[in-house]
Parts: structure tokens; sequence; C-alpha cells
């Protein structure tokens, strides 16, 4: 009659562990995919911030060189001044750009970091399920056997 008794308590206690640990795996995904979400979205304001910044650094550079060619006397419109100034704009997006792209590459991985917690979860639900009914299998065989060694099958 033990082996009976043990086998109902292994077939109840793999359930119980087996909701447990689904429970744990649910908690972990949720924490990990609200850490890669503030993340994420953390980088996107500070690579915004970073193209304004850079974008204000090229006005401002362009503003002391019109400032330093007036000084000078030199037309900053026209000729080799202009050309200057116009490089200096042209530079300045280039950074912008690449701050940009930049900032869509790690916009990607936060993509594909969520798309691997996904995958790792239902792994997980998989693997806690799995063992479960692995339990509950082999709490139910010990009933059969005890009972059947009892001469009650």
């Amino acid at each position: 009659m033990g082996g009976v008794i043990e086998g109902f308590t292994n077939t109840i206690g793999a359930g119980v562990k087996g909701s447990a640990d689904q429970r744990a795996v649910d908690a972990q995904y949720r924490s990990a995919m609200k850490d890669t979400n503030y993340n994420e979205g953390l980088s996107v304001q500070l690579s915004q911030a970073a193209i304004g910044r850079r974008r204000a650094q090229g006005s401002l550079l362009g503003a002391r060189q019109r400032l330093a060619l007036s000084n000078s006397g030199i037309d900053a419109e026209v000729g080799t001044a202009a050309d200057v100034q116009a490089s200096n704009e042209v530079l300045t997006e280039l950074d912008a750009m690449t701050l940009k792209n930049n900032a869509a590459r790690e916009a990607w991985g936060f993509k594909t970091r969520k798309k691997q917690l996904a995958e790792n979860w239902e792994q997980g639900l998989a693997n806690a399920n799995a063992e479960a009914i692995t339990g509950i299998v082999k709490g139910q065989a010990k009933i059969i056997s005890s009972a059947a060694s009892m001469g009650m099958g």
C-alpha cells in the first residue's frame, strides 16, 4: 500500500513542480523582456540626442568659420570659403547619418534579443511540461507496479 501512496504523492508532486517551473520560466521571460524594452527605449533616446548634438556642433562650427572668415575680410559665400562651408555641412550630415545607422543596428540587436527571449521562453515551457509529464508517468507507473505486486491488478 505504501508504494501506491508514494506513486500518488509523486504524481501530484510532479504536477505541482511542473506548474511552479512554468511560472518561474514566465517570470524570467517577463523580467528579461522588460529590461530589453527599457534598454531599447533608452537607446533610441540616446541616439536621437547624439544626432541632435552632432548637428548642433556642425552648425556651431559653421558659424565660427563664417565669423572667422568675416573677421578676416573674406566673403564666406563665394569660392573656397563657400566650399569649406559646404564641406562642413556635408560632413556634419554624414556624421548624423552614421549615428542613425548605428542606432538602427542597435535596434536590430534588440529585436533579435526579443526573438531569442521568446524562443527561450517557449523552450523553457516545453522543458517544464516534459519534466512534469515524465514525473507524472513515473508516479503512475509506481502506482500500477505497487498495485500489481499487492495483487490488485
